[in-house]
């Protein structure tokens, strides 16, 4: 008996009875240096509220997308999960608006003109085109949350060199700022709102 034990431990010990998994990497998509392009002066707050994700992909492991099918990474992951990276994206974008300002988070107290809901319905790499995908739909209301003021449905697509780590991260991070531009950009089109809480 002792002598079995005494196997078993060496196998264990040599590796023998399985192989270690694939190490787990996280990506980092921070966003770029501070604006240039804010100018000081006048800007109306947006406040930019918890943006929903759809179930599959609340979650940090990146989606692998082939066709229809979509599986969590055992490898990859995101630094934070899909919603919070987009809210992120979004007020850095805002930050270089002339005529608007984030207010992220967003407290009982916080002033600003109005705000912005979302769902986030794609964060995802599709392995057979090679691209990063991220797409999600927002709305933008009057301060005091009663009046729809307009939506957007966003889609982006960044093409992928390689299934690697950092061809991921770097799609990743330029998903997110073209995304976070868009969002800006249709904001700031939106008819000005009077200051409001």
């Amino acid at each position: 008996m002792k002598w079995m034990s005494a196997m078993l431990c060496l196998l264990l010990l040599s590796g023998c009875l399985g192989k270690p998994g694939p190490s787990e990497e996280y990506l980092r998509l921070g966003q770029a240096g501070p604006c240039q392009d804010a100018q000081p002066g006048e800007r109306h707050g947006v406040a930019l509220r918890k943006l929903r994700v759809v179930e599959a992909l609340d979650r940090q492991s990146v989606q692998l997308s082939e066709g229809r099918i979509l599986l969590p990474s055992q490898r990859y992951y995101w630094e934070s999960a899909p919603g919070r990276m987009a809210e992120s994206a979004v007020a850095a974008a805002l930050e270089c608006s002339k005529s608007l300002t984030p207010v992220w988070p967003v407290r009982y107290d916080s002033a600003y003109a109005m705000g912005v809901t979302g769902v986030v319905e794609r964060f995802e790499v599709q392995t057979r085109e090679m691209a990063f995908v991220a797409q999600a739909v927002f709305q933008a209301w009057d301060a005091s949350g009663g009046r729809l003021l307009g939506s957007r449905s966003v889609f982006v697509s960044v093409p992928l060199g390689s299934l690697d780590a950092q061809a991921i991260a770097t799609a990743g991070a330029q998903g997110l700022e073209r995304l976070g531009a868009e969002v800006r950009a249709w904001l700031e089109g939106l008819p000005p709102q009077g200051k409001g809480k």
